[in-house]
């Protein structure tokens, strides 16, 4: 992934050769370990929808995917901040991104840990709960644009449904 952003003018074909690397098989073994947590178990059915849209490899299956997954990895960190502080009303994306990234760090035993809390935080942060404008067009996908609808339909790619799925793996080492 650092050789993919290093040769920048290589960009897209080096994108498609990690999009290559995650084939069936590793998804569904990266999936299978999930139901061990309580949270994910959960959430199983929603979850292998998402996964089974991605696994059709159609940009339907993408769009499908994302609006699927993104919307689930807000439910798991909500029922884990719940389950930790008892607080469910009223609780902002803020909270639970920073609830969910100290957890993994106190799991990990150091916010300096290859679980990257910090970096993961900041992902959250500026990119999957992102705010947008409509009036500026500042809509590119995140929670909320695929939330409330303004969404550009070629946003939805395999390499953004891919980095649901991998959040949604960052989150289970995180539980």
């Amino acid at each position: 992934m650092i050789q993919a952003y290093e040769s920048s003018s290589n960009l897209p074909e080096q994108i498609d050769l990690v999009l290559e690397k995650f084939d069936d098989d590793r998804i569904s073994g990266l999936v299978e370990k999930w139901w061990s947590s309580p949270v994910f178990a959960d959430k199983k059915e929603l979850i292998e929808a998402g996964i089974a849209a991605y696994q059709m490899g159609t940009s339907g299956g993408y769009i499908l995917c994302i609006k699927t997954l993104i919307s689930e990895i807000e439910g798991l960190m909500r029922t884990v901040y719940f389950e930790d502080t008892g607080k469910g009303n009223h609780v902002k994306s803020p909270s639970l991104v920073q609830h969910v990234t100290e957890k993994g760090a106190e799991n990990a035993g150091t916010s300096q840990s290859l679980l990257l809390p910090e970096q993961f935080r900041d992902y959250l942060d500026s990119i999957v709960f992102a705010n947008f404008n409509v009036e500026t067009g500042e809509v590119d996908l995140s929670r909320n644009t695929v939330g409330h609808g303004v969404a550009d339909a070629e946003q939805y790619t395999k390499s953004r449904a891919l980095q649901m799925i991998l959040i949604l793996d960052q989150l289970y080492f995180y539980n």
